[in-house]
């Protein structure tokens, strides 16, 4: 058994998929292997992976017809060998001393999960002013405690706002996803929120540390930086109901309802603005991968908050409106005697009545 499995989806990234799977190789003091699942790959992605193969026996490959991320990332953990398993994208790449301090962490401490931090780097000076909202987006700068359940960590990263679904800043152990049955959602995008909410709900000894080892690539025509369609809402939608059902069959404690409650909240806010965000097309398009069930849910729940919130909004607006108004500036004006004595007279009657 090596000690880390790092599983690389692949998909048309012939221009970066050397640089990432050599970042791994710059690895040293720990044993590892790659695994790169190959998914339909139509440029010259695959013919990359094989030659560095040839030369790197701890690279390992497989390929297969198109299926998406998840289908790629779960045929990795089934290929593994790895005490660990860690999830690199084909865009990305590691720091040469991440496999080696992260094993360290894992065993000292006997762990199921660690987390750590990431930072993102830019293809362009455009995509560093369009998509500036990504320079802190995996990086955790909370202070944790040593080791505790995964729900425990659940609670302090969303206390700490350091929260983050994504695997690629984050290791467990095989073992522990084979045990629970954990994989990842197929057939969607955002997947992340369902798989990260499985460990942690089932975690029994977790960490976190603020050390950077991960490197997020911010490109054109990835799933971060293309515009929202339907397929978004869909994503954030199955997992909301993933998760809802995953949560009702957990026995859960009253102290770690709280943060199990705000992870849900978030999902569902993603729904919420997810689908504002699109317009009718894509809103039938999504409707149309629904069962009667999951549509009629969404009808009544996720559309109420989505009417209400709307509502809420246009409100705010008129009442902004009201206030930049020549009548309402001038009806301040005048009564300003009157709300001036009534201020008066309240700071008269808590000086007599304490």
């Amino acid at each position: 058994m090596v000690d880390v499995s790092v599983v690389i989806p692949v998909y048309n990234t012939e221009r970066y998929i050397a640089e990432c799977i050599e970042s791994v190789l710059a690895s040293d003091q720990v044993e590892y292997e790659v695994i790169c699942v190959d998914d339909g790959s139509t440029d010259s992605s695959l013919d990359l992976i094989k030659g560095l193969a040839a030369k790197h026996s701890c690279v390992k490959f497989a390929s297969q017809e198109n299926r998406g991320q998840s289908a790629a990332r779960n045929r990795g953990i089934q290929m593994a060998s790895g005490k660990y398993l860690y999830f690199l994208d084909s865009d990305d790449k590691i720091g040469k001393d991440a496999l080696r301090n992260l094993f360290h962490y894992l065993e000292k401490d006997n762990l199921d999960v660690l987390y750590f931090s990431g930072e993102s780097f830019y293809e362009t000076e455009e995509l560093e002013e369009k998509f500036d909202n990504f320079d802190k987006a995996y990086l955790r700068t909370g202070t944790y405690e040593d080791v505790c359940s995964g729900l425990e960590i659940m609670q302090q990263l969303r206390n700490q706002r350091d929260y983050s679904v994504s695997p690629c800043i984050q290791i467990v152990r095989r073992d522990f996803l084979l045990e629970h049955e954990i994989s990842f959602c197929e057939g969607i995008i955002h997947e992340d929120n369902f798989f990260t909410f499985q460990i942690m709900m089932n975690a029994k000894r977790a960490k976190c540390i603020n050390d950077v080892y991960f490197y997020r690539r911010v490109r054109e025509s990835s799933i971060m930086t293309k515009e929202i369609s339907y397929k978004n809402l869909l994503g954030y939608y199955v997992c909301f109901l993933k998760m809802m059902d995953y949560m009702s069959r957990c026995d859960i404690k009253p102290e770690d309802e709280r943060a199990v409650d705000n992870t849900l909240r978030m999902v569902k806010f993603h729904v919420r603005r997810n689908y504002r965000a699109i317009d009718k097309e894509e809103r039938e398009k999504f409707y149309g991968h629904l069962n009667s069930g999951d549509r009629l849910f969404f009808k009544i729940v996720i559309l109420q908050e989505v009417e209400t919130e709307v509502n809420f909004n246009r409100r705010i607006r008129e009442l902004e409106l009201v206030k930049t108004s020549f009548s309402y500036r001038a009806g301040r004006v005048v009564t300003w005697p009157l709300r001036k004595m009534k201020w008066a007279v309240a700071r008269v009657w808590r000086m007599i009545h304490g």
